[in-house]
């Protein structure tokens, strides 16, 4: 089984081996397939068409788009971690956990209690 990339609704195999396919009615399913012995070796090698779903290329307009969420979310990651920097620079929210600060306040108890 080959699965076509999402702007490919139909296919015919050169020289005539097969009548041909279309996909489904549904212009909403982007998930057009052929399982046809006929086929399937010439779609071998068609850039359109991958052997599972998950390598089904993008259309030029759904690279467009991938490649604009990968930028924004290399700019979010950049700010976050800009932010996460700037926090542990100026010490924001250093408080030691719960547990941790117990035997700091034990021990400046006890230093105030022996002068």
């Amino acid at each position: 089984m080959r699965y076509a990339r999402s702007d490919v609704r139909s296919y015919t195999p050169p020289g005539g081996a097969c009548p041909g396919h279309s996909a489904p009615a549904d212009p909403d399913d982007p998930h057009f397939s052929v399982d046809c012995p006929a086929c399937e070796p010439h779609l071998a090698h068609d850039p359109l068409w991958a052997a599972t779903p998950i390598e089904v290329p993008l259309t030029p307009a759904e690279q467009q788009e991938a490649d604009k969420k990968q930028r924004e979310a290399e700019l979010v990651t950049a700010q976050w971690a800009q932010a996460m920097a700037t926090a542990a620079a100026a010490n924001i929210g250093a408080q030691p956990p719960a547990a941790a600060a117990a035997p700091v306040a034990k021990a400046r108890r006890t230093r105030k209690t022996s002068a």
